[in-house]
């Protein structure tokens, strides 16, 4: 009567299993896609000249995910948001702030960096330079943000055309 009990109880088991693993692989239970994005690029000028290695923020007005972007050398961006599978922003309301931030050294000159140069695993402590806003403050102040965007359906396109 037991081993009768116990079979029936693993067929409906067996059944059930069955039945999840079928509606999982019909309906793609557990494989995401990531959140929706729609496409967001633009550009970015100052003084009527683009700015390169800016970085652009969107920051949701409220629900949402932060998206940003490295302006290039002839000032275009193009948003990423962490979790979605391709490029882009959630679609909604924006504060945007844009910053370029270089190191100077002692003299206000730009520290440059050599890619080439060879690793040192003990490297000697330096002094670190001081680092300057290369776009006015008040464009990356989350507090008061000067820039807003509205992000649609489709793609999007944007320009910020900011001065001294």
């Amino acid at each position: 009567m037991l081993t009768l009990i116990m079979l029936r109880a693993s067929r409906s088991i067996v059944l059930s299993l069955s039945v999840l693993f079928s509606v999982c692989l019909v309906c793609g239970c557990g494989a995401t896609s990531g959140i929706p994005v729609e496409a967001v690029s633009g550009t970015v000028t100052l003084n009527g000249q683009p700015i390169e290695s800016a970085l652009v923020i969107f920051k949701p007005q409220s629900d949402g995910r932060t998206a940003s972007g490295y302006t290039l050398a002839d000032g275009s961006f193009q948003l990423s948001t962490s979790g979605a599978s391709r490029s882009g922003a959630m679609i909604g309301n924006y504060d945007v702030l844009i910053s370029k931030k270089i190191e100077v050294d002692s003299h206000g000159k730009p520290i440059q960096f050599d890619s080439n140069e060879v690793y040192d695993p003990n490297p000697k402590p330096q002094k670190r330079g001081k680092m300057v806003s290369q776009i006015p403050d008040r464009y990356n102040d989350p507090s008061e943000p000067l820039l807003t965007a509205n992000v649609q359906d489709g793609s999007n396109h944007f320009e910020f055309k900011l001065e001294k």
